[in-house]
């Protein structure tokens, strides 16, 4: 049984903020999804391997959909020392926004506030992509790549097998969140069907 929610995602589109404000929960026992909403605007959709696949509709005419997973594992460490962290919700999503095709913007979810002014490293199968904070320091839960970055990120994690997060966080903690890729493709394309 898993268990996720998205509480708020904000990304910077050609110079503007966008805050799509999300309150998802999904309980998927066994391969097949039973949705718990909090609110009765979000459906959840499916979960294909380590990806779960979902879509809302915010208003009338907006219609988002995309996929999330949580690590499959992490470590913590602070001055060379393994720690114990305490986090809130934590992922990589892909979305797509507005249900227009081909637009899929990646996020991670670090769960706990990510050291200000600092920026976040995303590894697929050992290629760097960086990931950057909210330049008003306003949302410091979120980190999103350039927008020019985003179809390169997507394209390397269809590819890819494995994904690694690294962050620091607010107390000075390095977190590095490992992520399986086993599924992006197949969940990207059941995200896109249901944003016809």
């Amino acid at each position: 049984m898993i268990k996720t929610a998205i509480k708020l995602y904000s990304r910077a589109v050609r110079g503007r903020v966008v805050k799509v404000n999300l309150i998802i929960c999904f309980t998927f026992w066994v391969a097949f999804s039973v949705p718990v909403f909090a609110q009765s605007e979000i459906e959840g959709i499916d979960q294909i391997d380590d990806w779960i696949v979902y879509k809302t509709t915010q208003s009338s005419e907006q219609l988002h959909c995309g996929i999330m997973a949580q690590p499959s594992s992490s470590t913590y460490t602070r001055n060379g020392e393994k720690v114990q962290v305490n986090r809130g919700n934590t992922r990589l999503s892909v979305s797509i926004l507005g249900g227009r095709s081909g637009t899929e913007l990646v996020s991670v979810e670090a769960g706990f506030n990510i050291k200000r002014k600092s920026s976040v490293s995303l590894k697929v199968d050992g290629r760097g992509y960086t990931l950057h904070l909210d330049p008003e320091d306003k949302i410091l839960t979120y980190a999103w790549p350039l927008y020019s970055d985003d179809d390169k990120i997507v394209y390397a994690l269809k590819q890819g097998r494995e994904a690694t997060v690294t962050m620091v966080s607010a107390k000075g903690t390095t977190v590095v969140d490992t992520y399986s890729l086993k599924g992006v493709t197949a969940g990207l394309k059941r995200a896109a069907v249901a944003c016809r």
